[in-house]
């Protein structure tokens, strides 16, 4: 006779094969290995709305500067896409220091070398605070210059 390995599910000290005999369906074992190692719903929203908004922003801001419209109107109407689009990327960035406060993010695999793990906070911590100096630093500038 043969003996076949059992996969445990992520945390737990039953087998897949275990909870098959017990009558439970294989989605629930799906759910049960993916749900604890992804971000909540809100979680990922609030990143890519955050992401798209930052593509508008820096196209914007890059259209000012390096493709200076001669067209006064619509200059200032990509200044006030690139403002307004700022503010709102910092409010949403306050959203999702407070989602993330409120419902922190999957750990990484207990594997996964120390260092990388320090990294992945460092560049998670980084990327935040550029969220919010960066629109920060455009208003001061914006006001400052006039």
């Amino acid at each position: 006779m043969t003996t076949r390995p059992t996969n445990h599910l992520p945390g737990s000290i039953v087998s897949i094969d275990a909870t098959r005999a017990l009558g439970a369906d294989l989605d629930i074992e799906r759910h049960l290995m993916t749900s604890a190692l992804r971000y909540t719903a809100g979680a990922r929203w609030l990143h890519w709305l955050t992401a798209m908004l930052m593509v508008i922003v820096i196209t914007a801001g890059l259209w000012i500067v390096y493709f200076e419209p001669q067209n006064e109107a619509f200059k200032f109407r990509l200044y006030n896409i690139h403002e307004s689009f700022g503010v709102i990327v910092f409010a949403l960035t306050i959203a999702r220091l407070l989602n993330r406060w409120r419902n922190p993010p999957p750990s990484l695999s207990p594997d996964t070398p120390a260092l990388i793990q320090r990294c992945a906070r460092a560049t998670h911590l980084s990327l935040y605070a550029l969220l919010l100096l960066m629109p920060a630093i455009g208003f001061l500038a914006t006001n400052a210059w006039g």
